[in-house]
């Protein structure tokens, strides 16, 4: 039997441990598809005390972080069951004064509202995930489809064959924002990282934090502006 790839919760020694391979199911993705991902289901059982445990383990081509060399390093959503007991502590979340947008969308607005008050009723994953929603609902109205992928450089990413290539994903969308000037580079930056953090949270991966979710409402809220706004701004009439 093979080992799993890294250490995971034992409910028997309550810490975690080697895990041995007893039984893979696993699907995913052909190398045609747009988005490649892949989906892998373990029955294993601990290399100490034998506790058989099942492994729900999951990656796609957009869950990835630049580690400290710069390189781009995957990251992977890991479920483990019985699951790791979950220790509660209380978090106090400084509120978001919701702005009064006059000339956004009636659906931007509402969307936006909801976001808002999710974050200020303490449902700080779901506000996040609400943040994509909206990025992706202002894409669709200033008619933002694809988006080319960059590093952290500015040079656009190629696909396999060395050609780079827009793709629909909410990746390329916000580069496509940066591109046609509704935000700069470094807000772009922060918005693939809570874009990034929405897609590990919705599997549990990763937990997003108050700062980073304040950071990229300021943002949105910025884009809500210069898309919506500034042209009925009363000094351009």
């Amino acid at each position: 039997m093979s080992l799993f790839e890294r250490k995971i919760f034992c409910s028997k020694c309550n810490l975690d441990t080697n895990h041995e391979i007893i039984h893979t199911y696993k699907r995913s993705t052909s190398e045609f598809d747009d988005i490649q991902w892949f989906h892998e289901f373990h029955i294993t059982e601990c290399a100490g005390c034998e506790t058989v445990a099942f492994i729900d383990h999951y990656g796609d081509e957009e869950m990835w972080e630049y580690n400290y060399d710069g390189e781009r390093e995957y990251i992977y959503d890991t479920k483990v069951y019985p699951p790791k007991p979950i220790v509660e502590k209380e978090v106090f979340y400084a509120r978001v004064e919701a702005i009064d947008f006059k000339f956004a969308s009636e659906s931007v607005k509402e969307l936006y509202l909801q976001v808002v008050n999710a974050y200020n009723s303490g449902f700080l994953l779901l506000a996040t995930i609400g943040l994509r929603t909206l990025i992706e609902k202002i894409c669709i109205d200033i008619n933002v489809k694809k988006g080319f992928k960059f590093d952290d450089n500015q040079v656009k990413i190629p696909d396999d064959d060395g050609t780079p290539r827009k793709k629909e994903t909410i990746e390329g969308k916000i580069n496509e924002l940066w591109e046609k000037q509704y935000i700069i580079w470094d807000q772009a930056r922060i918005l693939q990282k809570i874009r990034k953090i929405a897609n590990s949270a919705v599997h549990g991966a990763e937990e997003p934090t108050t700062q980073a979710f304040r950071s990229a409402i300021n943002i949105v809220e910025q884009l809500v502006i210069n898309v919506y706004e500034l042209k009925n701004h009363k000094l351009l009439k």
